[in-house]
């Protein structure tokens, strides 16, 4: 905990959980091991990560993460088709 940082009542805090100076975490708040708080928490919220967000979106992006190569395949095989068709309408005489 650093600089000014306020706790409320009934908050859990996980174990490694590190907050930057000057902020609050509302009453009744639970922030999950190793989350990074950089900015004030609502009163009887979830937090997770690194930046703190909101459990839920954390999880889905922690979900999409295990997908990130298969998904960066794709995009970069759409861009190569997205290029040649933009290249084929170019160069198509026009109608």
């Amino acid at each position: 905990m650093a600089g000014t940082t306020t706790v409320g009542k009934g908050c859990i805090l996980g174990g490694q959980v590190g907050c930057s100076g000057h902020l609050t975490v509302g009453d009744g708040a639970m922030l999950t091991p190793q989350t990074g708080v950089a900015s004030d928490i609502p009163p009887n919220s979830l937090y997770s990560g690194a930046p703190a967000v909101e459990h839920k979106q954390w999880l889905k992006g922690s979900a999409a993460f295990k997908r990130l190569p298969e998904l960066l395949s794709t995009v970069r095989r759409l861009e190569r088709e997205l290029a040649r068709l933009s290249e084929r309408r170019a160069t198509a005489p026009p109608s």
